[in-house]
Order: structure tokens, then C-alpha cells, then sequence
């Protein structure tokens, strides 16, 4: 019923200063050796057992906490970038290439802020990178790569791609002697670099693989798409039909993989992106969205391999996402764009029901993305839609003599999570008018109790009450405390359990702490006591007891269920008889007694005892 007491992350607090020591005084001797006359020289060689050590046994803990690493970052970076230029300059042709480091526990996005930016490198590199393709196909095991060499090497070439000058000048090869290689669908332009052309068909390999080499090429590819000298020679406009020319069905050609097709989707969003503050992409938004809506909707043996891969499908999300939000920066609005916002929004709310979770998420967040730039009425209309689902399907019953009891028995539940994710999203960018909050209450209090059996018996519905804290803390935080108390509680069919003279902000309040004390999950219990701090923290002098309350009902406090249940909960009800009374009735329901954890049933049984006696 509980998790173990000791936190890991907490013994790496304690033991992470040591770590981090003994990796820095280790890193210099790791990678330079005295060279004999008083200088150091970079080592062509380092022992296995030293790189296990740094890596595995110093740097691997702080994969739950790498933001530990940061205060170090800007010295280990460099010196490591420092050592394997130095070993590119000096070693001899052929010669295999020493890994550095094997592990990038920080994100790209941090790491590469600390790569050198020389763009005399660029060459450097791309050379290295070309010469181990050479060692692959001779077969020559010792100059070949490894994933995490050649995933390094493209994100720092894509990080010399922001050179300010144009790459022509960077070319030290004459476009005479190297010959554009064919690539099919692909259009070279006339008068390119060198250097693009040696680097166009490297990040093309690249970004078909299943590895994180992907992600690195599909960042060369948007840079060298997006940069204004490339722009002019056309090779924004060859990539882009490249791509399309890809995700097309064609005859003649053997299907590629699906990781072909994800790299070409991560690519059309990356430049979609990154041109989102310029008109760069307007003229192929219309050709992007009609090809890339044809596959997620088409019924051809091409359109299903790629739908099949949940990655892809969240990829489509972003890309018809971002077609969209180009789109509706143009003024004024016209039939073609008109009917192409409403298409992706249906698509999108289709989605919202997909059995994969991070396909829900982008769903959801693309619609409240999209809800936010419409205009007044259609983003009612967009939120309407949303209600709407969620009150589909939902049953109420009357017991003889009781209050009204909502079944949810008959919803998806997978629907009811992402369109609870939808509505918090929406009220996070507060593109709901104050009006719609009514209705809105109302779904996020169906949400916060959302709970169905499955096949098996087993408890189902965690990520819906995970989405409605979520929306509750948003509700918070983006609405005014006399937009919130002008909702009337009677117009709230959920909140008819509560007392008629309690306000709103007293109903969601009374909800969370239930939700805080009582939920069998961890992490929904920290989520509603985070909710509950942001309810009365923004809206102070309207919930009971606020400040006690958010003392009582703390977010460490809740994390033990059964110290969740017999302190907290038992404490809440001292507060007020409000919070006993909702207390005491979900204690008889599904998260009390009805537990399907015999041990969490014995504690809701001892703690129900408590509140009679």
C-alpha cells in the first residue's frame, strides 16, 4: 500500500557533493597525459575499467537529478569538446576515434550551449563523421562509431550551423570535386555549397534510424533548411518537397521503415517551428496539411505503417499543430484556411480518445493551443465540444431517499482522460470565457472522483483524476476570486452533495482535501494537495479554515497513504464538519472500504472507527 520510506532521491542529495568531486578531480587525468616536456597531450588510449567507473558509478546516479550536474556543466563540457578536437587534429588517418564520455544524462538542449562554436570546426567534424561512414561500410571495426559518437557529433554540427556567415565561405572543397549523391524525391539545387552537400545526405541517413541519431540529424537538416543563405539557393524548398515526396506511395519504390517516416514527420515539425515567427513556410502550409491529414486519415497500406507508431502520430499532431498556428497569424482568414483549421480541430479532438498517452497529451495541448488564437466564437464553439464529450455517457442515479450518485461505468475512460486534459489545458491559456466555468466545474468534480473497474476487477481511471488536479490548479491560478464566486453552486450538478450556502471555491476545496487524504494513488494525492495550496493561496478568506487546511493537508504529508488516511484525514475533519462529512462519505465508497487493497481497506476501517467513536 505504501512506498518504501527511503527516498532515492534524497540519499543522492546526501551523497552527490562526493560524486561530483571525485568525477572532477578524475575528468583532466582522464582525458590528458603528460606529454614529456612539461606540456600535457590528449590520451589516444583510456582503461575500460576508468570509463565504467566515471560513468556508471559517478555519473549514472544523477539520472533521476541532472540538474545536479549543472553548476559543473560549463567546466566538463568544454574540456571534454577541448580533448576530442585535439584528438581529430593529431591522430593519424584510420586510426580509431576514443570515446569521451558515453553518457549524456542532460538534455541536449542544455549540453549544447556548451559545445565550442568555432566554425573553423565544422569541417573538422563532418570530415571525422564522414571518414567513420567509410570505416562502416569497409568494415573496419576500429574506426567505427558508436550511436552515442555520431549523436554527439550531429547535434554539434547543428550547433555550428548558427554561423552568421554563409557556409559558402566555410567550404574549403570545390563543388567540382564532389558530386550531390541521388537521393530519391530529392531535387538538388543548382550553385550549393560543398559542404551542404556533403551534410544533406548524411543527416538523410541518419534520420531513418531507430536511435537518437535521429533526433540530432532531424536538428542539421531544420538548420540547414532554415539558414538565409540556404533559404535563397532553395534548399528549404527542395527539403520540404523532399519530405512530402517521401510520405507519398510510390509504386516504383520499396516502403521504407518506420522510423524512416518519423524522422521525415520530426523534420516537417522542426521546420515548421522554427519558422514560426517568419513567413517562410506559408507557401507549403496548404500542401504540408493535405498530405500529412491524408495519412493519418487514409485507409493505403503507407498510411497505416505509419499510423501503427504512436511517435508518428503524435508527430502528425504537431505538425498539423503547427500549420495551424501559421495559418491563423495570417489576416485576413480565408475559405481555404477557414476549412483547414476546422478539419485539424476535428482531427484533433478525435485524437483525444487514442489508447496511447503522449498521443492524448499533444492532442489535447494542440487544441488548447489552437482554442487560444480563434476568435471569441469559435473557441466557445471549440470548448463546448469538449463539455459535451465528457457528458456523454454519464449516468445519474437516485437511491431511495439519497443523494444523486454519478456512474461513469459507461464512458471510455481513455476519451475522459484527454478530454480532461484538453479542458486543463484550455483553462491553463484561460481561453474558457468566465461564462463556460460553470460547466467546467461540474466535469473537473466528475473527474477528480473518476474510477472504473476493469475486466479483471483491477482499479482504472488514475490519469483522469491525475488531469482533473491539474485542471483544478489551473481553474486557480488563471480565474479571479470574484469570477469564481459569481458561479452559482446549485448550477453545479456535482457539487449537489455539498451544502447550498457553500460557495464554489468551498466545494473545490472540500473536494481536494478528500482527493489529498483519501486517493489511492501517490502521486493524485500530491497533485490535489498542490491544488489545494494554489486554491487558497490565490483566493484567500474563502475556503474554511484555508490556512489550517493547507497545514494539515500537506503535499510531503500525503505521500504515505496510511499516514495519508489516519492523520490527515482524521485532522481535516477536526477542522470542520464540511470536510468530516465528505470524509466519512467517500470512506464508504471505493477509496475507503471498497479498496480493492485489503490492507488499504483495514485502514480506511480503523480510520472510519476514529471518526465514530
Amino acid at each position: 500500500m505504501d512506498v518504501p520510506e527511503a527516498d532515492v532521491d534524497i540519499k543522492l542529495q546526501k551523497i552527490s557533493a562526493d560524486l561530483l568531486s571525485d568525477f572532477d578531480r578524475s575528468l583532466p587525468h582522464f582525458l590528458w597525459k603528460p606529454d614529456g616536456h612539461g606540456g600535457t597531450r590528449v590520451r589516444s588510449r583510456v582503461r575500460a575499467k576508468e570509463t565504467f567507473r566515471l560513468t556508471s558509478a559517478l555519473l549514472d546516479p544523477f539520472q533521476e537529478l541532472p540538474q545536479l550536474l549543472d553548476p559543473y556543466l560549463p567546466k566538463w563540457i568544454p574540456l571534454l569538446a577541448e580533448a576530442f578536437l585535439k584528438h581529430l587534429q593529431t591522430r593519424h588517418r584510420g586510426k580509431t576515434l576514443s570515446s569521451r564520455s558515453k553518457l549524456l544524462i542532460r538534455g541536449e538542449k542544455v549540453i549544447v550551449r556548451f559545445l565550442n562554436v568555432e566554425a573553423k570546426y565544422l569541417e573538422l567534424l563532418l570530415l571525422a563523421i564522414e571518414e567513420s561512414e567509410q570505416a562502416s561500410t569497409d568494415e573496419d571495426s576500429l574506426g567505427k562509431w558508436s550511436w552515442e559518437e555520431r549523436y554527439v557529433v550531429l547535434l554539434w554540427l547543428s550547433h555550428l550551423l548558427l554561423a552568421p556567415f554563409d557556409l559558402s565561405t566555410i567550404s574549403s572543397v570545390d563543388l567540382q570535386d564532389i558530386t550531390a549523391p541521388e537521393i530519391p524525391g530529392m531535387v538538388w539545387p543548382d550553385n550549393l555549397p560543398a559542404i551542404t552537400v556533403r551534410m544533406i545526405p548524411l543527416a538523410i541517413k541518419y534520420i531513418g534510424t531507430p536511435g537518437k541519431e535521429r533526433d540530432a540529424a532531424k536538428a542539421l537538416l531544420v538548420r540547414m533548411a532554415t539558414r538565409r543563405d540556404m533559404q535563397q539557393l532553395g534548399v528549404l524548398e527542395s527539403l520540404v518537397n523532399w519530405s512530402l515526396a517521401s510520405l507519398r506511395l510510390q509504386k516504383d519504390r520499396s516502403p521504407q521503415t518506420t522510423y524512416f517516416y518519423l524522422g521525415i514527420l520530426s523534420f516537417l515539425a522542426g521546420v515548421l517551428r522554427s519558422s514560426s515567427d517568419t513567413s517562410d513556410m506559408n507557401p507549403y502550409l496548404s500542401s504540408i496539411f493535405y498530405a500529412i491529414h491524408a495519412i493519418a486519415t487514409g485507409e493505403n497500406e503507407l498510411s497505416k505503417t505509419i499510423v501503427s507508431f504512436a511517435l508518428a502520430r503524435k508527430m502528425i499532431l504537431k505538425v498539423i499543430r503547427s500549420v495551424v498556428v501559421l495559418l491563423l497569424r495570417q489576416t485576413p482568414q480565408d475559405m481555404a484556411s477557414t476549412e483547414i483549421t476546422e478539419t485539424a480541430i476535428g482531427y484533433f479532438l478525435d485524437c483525444v480518445a487514442d489508447n496511447d498517452t503522449p498521443v492524448r497529451f499533444a492532442a489535447s495541448k494542440s487544441l488548447s493551443i489552437i482554442t487560444l488564437k480563434l476568435d471569441p466564437e469559435m473557441a466557445s464553439q471549440v470548448v463546448e465540444a469538449v463539455l459535451e464529450s465528457l457528458n456523454r455517457n454519464v449516468l445519474w442515479t437516485r437511491p431511495a431517499g439519497g443523494k444523486p450518485v454519478r456512474d461513469l461505468s459507461a464512458v471510455n475512460n481513455l476519451e475522459w482522460h484527454g478530454l480532461m486534459l484538453t479542458l486543463s489545458h484550455l483553462l491553463y491559456r484561460r481561453s474558457p470565457p468566465a461564462e463556460k466555468l460553470s460547466d467546467i466545474v461540474h466535469a473537473l468534480l466528475l473527474g477528480l472522483s473518476f474510477e472504473q473497474r476493469s475486466m479483471s476487477g483491477g482499479s482504472i481511471g488514475a490519469n483522469v483524476r491525475d488531469a482533473a488536479c491539474f485542471g483544478i490548479w489551473a481553474l486557480a491560478r488563471r480565474y479571479a476570486s470574484d469570477e469564481l464566486l459569481a458561479i452559482p453552486t446549485q448550477s453545479v450538478f456535482a457539487a449537489k452533495a455539498h451544502p447550498a450556502t457553500s460557495s464554489i471555491l468551498q466545494v473545490l476545496g472540500t473536494e481536494l482535501v478528500v482527493t489529498a487524504s483519501l486517493d489511492p494513488a501517490g502521486n493524485i494525492r500530491r497533485g490535489a494537495s498542490a491544488a489545494l495550496q494554489e486554491l487558497i493561496g490565490r483566493h484567500p478568506d474563502t475556503v474554511d479554515q484555508g490556512i489550517w487546511v493547507v497545514q494539515t493537508v500537506d503535499y510531503h504529508a500525503v505521500a504515505r497513504r496510511s499516514r495519508a488516511v489516519e492523520e490527515v484525514a482524521v485532522n481535516a475533519t477536526r477542522l470542520s464538519n464540511q470536510y468530516g462529512e465528505a470524509i466519512i462519505d467517500t470512506l464508504l465508497g471505493w477509496r475507503g472500504i471498497g479498496d480493492l487493497d485489503a490492507l488499504s481497506r483495514r485502514v480506511s476501517g480503523t480510520a472510519f472507527g476514529v471518526f465514530n467513536f
